[in-house]
């Protein structure tokens, strides 16, 4: 079982009607994509969330997601960020600039779209 970030999880049909899902996993800071066939594990992914997953490859370049559990109840984090969730937040923070920038409708240099990410990124590592 690996220790993964279920970022997303979308539901799909295939071209002979077959139900699956396409799962987007977070791993040491590598993006996964997984795809499911058993609608028990689809359901079992909590997006947003840490979970142990196991994943199988047969012969296709894409792995399959066969198992899913939550973690283990864990003790309270300590405070402030781990590296990983600063990094995240970053990715969240620059994301969210560029949509501002899209929004905006005309050309933005680079160090707007830099600016605008940090003033996310202030927001959202701040502490109440």
């Amino acid at each position: 079982m690996e220790q993964v970030y279920v970022a997303e999880v979308t539901e799909r049909e295939s071209e002979k009607g077959t139900t699956y899902w396409r799962a987007i996993l977070l791993q040491d800071g590598q993006r996964k994509v997984a795809y499911v066939w058993e609608p028990a594990v689809a359901k079992a992914l909590a997006p947003g969330q840490e979970m142990l997953v196991e994943l199988k490859q047969n012969g296709s370049r894409f792995p399959k997601l066969v198992k899913a559990e939550p973690l283990a109840e864990s003790p309270a984090p300590a405070p402030g960020l781990a590296e990983r969730d600063r990094i995240i937040s970053k990715q969240v923070a620059l994301k969210a600039a560029v949509e501002t920038a899209a929004l905006l409708g005309q050309p933005v240099s680079a160090d707007s779209v830099l600016t605008i990410a940090q003033a996310y990124y202030a927001w959202l590592v701040a502490t109440p």
